[in-house]
Parts: C-alpha cells; structure tokens; sequence
C-alpha cells in the first residue's frame, strides 16, 4: 500500500514500518529479463553451442504449458528413481523399474522446457519444413536433458504439497 508522506512517496509494511522509495527505480523490461532469464551460451552434450534463458517450471505449470498429469508424473517418476538410486549404484537397476509412462511424461517435461529455454537457433514443436528452424524432436535426449538440469528455477517440488507427492 503506497502511502504519502509530504511530498515522499513510500510503502507501509505495517504499522511502525515504511519504507520510502522516492530513491528507488523500477525495473526496465530489460533489466528484469537480464536478472530473470539468465541469458547465456550453452555447450551441449553433442557440442552444439545454443543461445538460452532460464525456465520457471512453477511459472509453466501455473501457465498450463506443463499440465497437472505431466507433473505428477514426473514426481512420480524421480521419486521412483530416488528410493532405487539410494539402494544401487547400477543405473540398469533404477531404470528397470520406469515405464513407459515415465518416460513419456518426462520427455515431454523435457521437450517442453527446450522449447521455451532455448533461444537460438529457433526450436519449433513441429517440422515446419523451414531451413532456419529446428523441431524439438530432432534434439538428442541427452542434450534435453542437460538444457533441463541447467536451465530450471522455481523447481516442480513447489508443486509436491500440493499434488499430493
């Protein structure tokens, strides 16, 4: 709540205290994409070089570009891959126990965040047959899966309580 203080505007936080903020400067477009996105080169697993921001996962699924089921799913998923890995070390003992569905749900967790991590080259959802772009499904699975371990904030376990994970 902004409150007038003479001619110094300031925000009541509560009754003893305020905080002026004639000093203070919003933030331009600019400044908040620079601080929120994190825009940077990423080398891939391939090699391949791409330019990228970071992805709120708790921003896509209140977006509904990450659905409630896909979520789910994916907690699922990495709980099952967590209670086995702490009993092995043998990565054909935790992935014998994911399905069909797992993976499904997870890549298209990770098809998903490539899309709207990756800024250049252009990524599309679909062969659009053009020269200047590529479809996401041509993307190796390893380097989907490391844009997603280094482009997520605002991870899915926000989403735990309340899926019921």
């Amino acid at each position: 709540m902004a409150v007038k203080k003479g001619k110094q505007e300031a925000v009541k936080i509560s009754e003893e205290t305020v905080i002026p903020t004639d000093d203070m400067e919003i933030v331009s477009p600019v400044e908040w994409r620079k601080d929120n996105y994190n825009i940077r080169k990423l080398k891939l697993p391939t090699g391949i070089i791409v330019k990228v921001r970071d992805v709120s996962l708790s921003n896509m699924a209140s977006s509904g570009i990450l659905t409630l089921p896909l979520l789910t799913g994916f907690l699922e998923m990495k709980g099952k891959i967590g209670r086995i890995s702490k009993k092995t070390k043998s990565a054909k003992d935790i992935y014998s126990n994911i399905d069909d569905n797992d993976m499904k749900s997870f890549n298209d967790i990770i098809n998903k965040i490539a899309l709207k991590a990756i800024i250049e080259p252009k990524i599309t959802e679909e062969d659009t047959g053009e020269d200047d772009t590529i479809p996401v499904e041509e993307l190796e699975f390893d380097d989907k899966v490391f844009i997603f371990q280094s482009c997520i904030r605002g991870g899915v376990e926000t989403f735990a309580g309340f899926l019921g994970q």
